[in-house]
């Protein structure tokens, strides 16, 4: 009975990686192959989490939604405002032009 050696040799790692780019362009028929199942693998997982799933109704919602904290968010409004105010009268202000002739 013959043994099967499986041992890999650093030596041939290099030339490994040299003959891989020969190797796959001299059957690009099965390497488009492989490219096109593990793409439709892909989109169908796609397809199944992001449109199946939810139309179907098998989604479990949580009942532990986030609290809302109303003093937070009315702190957030008014410091909106404020800013929107601020960036309002920017434009109120009368600047002197630098490239006129008068002074």
């Amino acid at each position: 009975m013959k043994k099967i050696n499986l041992k890999i040799k650093l030596k041939n790692i290099p030339v490994f990686f040299k003959k891989l780019p020969f190797y796959l362009a001299s059957h690009k028929g099965i390497l488009f192959l492989v490219f096109l199942f593990i793409s439709l693998i892909l989109v169908s997982f796609i397809f199944y989490k992001f449109y199946y799933v939810p139309i179907n109704g098998n989604l479990k919602v949580s009942e532990n939604l986030l609290p809302f904290n109303e003093s937070s968010y009315n702190r957030l409004l008014q410091e909106w405002r404020e800013r929107d105010e601020r960036f309002n009268g920017v434009g109120v202000k009368d600047f002197d032009n630098p490239f006129s002739l008068k002074r």
